[in-house]
């Protein structure tokens, strides 16, 4: 049996790895996406696009640096820290935004906190992305008018 000393030494050792688990867990890899379990709170900025042909009108998340390193990332992965949400209805209510583009510009967007379950990142070499459960939103700034001249 451990000395009390060398038991509380190893116990103040693991609580980093116990804090990290309570992010983002790899669950499994299938056709190009990586599947992730547990919840993650980041701040950025929610954006809705109506200009964009892949993301058609999609609501989606840049998350703000230094958290954006808490999204997964495959080695060699350069893209932006983003993700749409998958439940799309959802977003729409909490960030209280029109399904119509606004006149005379290409969509909107705000700043938030966000909290994330159920994270998929897209992991090939083509266009795809990431894509995760809203779960709740915190702190939304008023959704601004985005400008054609402006890329996500």
């Amino acid at each position: 049996m451990l000395p009390l000393h060398k038991l509380l030494f190893n116990t103040l050792l693991a609580l980093p790895l116990l804090a990290a688990a309570e992010g983002l867990i790899w669950q499994k890899s299938v056709h190009g996406f990586d599947y992730y379990r547990g919840q993650l709170s980041v701040h950025g900025q929610y954006l809705r696009r109506f200009d964009d042909e892949i993301l058609g009108n999609d609501i989606c998340f840049v998350v703000d640096q230094p958290q954006a390193q808490l999204l997964p990332r495959n080695d060699g992965n350069m893209r932006l820290e983003w993700f749409c949400f998958s439940n799309q209805d959802t977003a729409q209510q909490l960030f209280n935004l029109s399904n119509t583009p606004p006149r005379q510009a290409c969509g909107y967007q705000g700043t938030a906190t966000v909290t994330i379950a159920q994270y998929i990142a897209y992991i090939e070499e083509s266009e795809g992305h990431d894509m995760a459960r809203l779960l709740s939103a915190q702190n939304i700034g008023q959704p601004q008018l985005l400008h054609c001249d402006n890329n996500p």
